[in-house]
This record gives structure tokens, C-alpha cells and sequence, in this order.
């Protein structure tokens, strides 16, 4: 797998480089097979907070789903879809890995970019203050269950 290149995507499939916590992303992968066929592809990406170099989280196909991909030689798109943006606001540097079975195919350090910005995560319109910000956000609920 060769010729890779990564792009982020907003909810009206517009290029972009930032995104706003609690937005909508599509991370797209384009890159290019020159074997005949790829059985058992698997796609992953890593993110890390670029300023500390920590992983803060992965999308891996193989967590989502038990299919695994058949690719023959040519031009493919992968994409990964983000309904709401769970990290908090900074710098974000993307790392790409496809394998077949225990096999590692291609490993790309600093394949992409991102910056995520403020934005509104929770229903409220509420956001934890900058100097509390957590990695990242959760989707929860939460209720007071009162006993008599």
C-alpha cells in the first residue's frame, strides 16, 4: 500500500483542518494496492496529542466490525466517521496502520494532522472550563433516582 493520503472531512464533505469539539469528522484514506489482492484488511488510525506525543485514542475497523476487506490492485478510499468530536480542544497528529491477519502491510508515523476547537459537546450548551479540560469528552446521561 503506497501513494496514502489522509484527509478530514466536515458534515458537507468540505475539506477541512479543524474541527470543533462535538462536530461531526470523516477521517478519508486514500491509498493505492499494487498486489493482485489483499485478503483480511484491516484499517487503523491512532491519535496523539501532539504537544505531549501521548495516544489519547484509536478507530481500528476491527473494533467496529467482524468483516475484513478485500482489496485488489488500484486506487481505494477508507473512511472513518466521527459523529462528535470526543476530544478536547488542541493539536492532534494522526498515525495510519493496515494489516492482514497478524500481519502489518503499512505503518505511516504523522500522517495527518488535526486541530480541534472549542465547540459545544453537550446538550447543555456547557463546557468544561480550559484549564480542566479532560482528553477527551463522554456521550452520557445522567439522573437523580430518588428512594421513598
Amino acid at each position: 500500500m503506497k501513494n496514502n493520503r489522509t484527509q478530514l472531512l466536515d458534515n458537507n464533505s468540505k475539506s477541512i483542518y479543524e474541527v470543533n469539539c462535538g462536530a461531526y469528522l470523516q477521517i478519508e484514506l486514500l491509498f493505492e494496492v499494487f498486489i493482485d489482492v489483499i485478503k483480511n484488511l484491516r484499517i487503523g488510525i491512532a491519535i496523539k496529542d501532539q504537544m505531549h506525543g501521548n495516544y489519547v485514542t484509536e478507530l481500528n475497523s476491527y473494533y467496529v466490525s467482524n468483516d475484513s476487506y478485500k482489496v485488489v490492485n488500484g486506487k481505494h478510499k477508507f473512511t472513518f466517521d466521527i459523529n462528535k468530536m470526543p476530544l478536547s480542544p488542541g493539536k492532534y497528529v494522526i498515525d495510519l496502520i493496515a494489516t492482514s491477519g497478524l500481519e502489518v502491510l503499512d505503518y505511516l508515523k504523522d500522517a495527518g494532522q488535526m486541530i480541534v476547537t472549542e465547540g459545544l459537546f453537550y446538550n447543555s450548551g456547557k463546557m468544561p472550563l480550559p484549564s480542566s479540560y479532560p482528553i477527551f469528552f463522554h456521550d452520557f446521561t445522567c439522573k437523580l433516582v430518588s428512594k421513598n
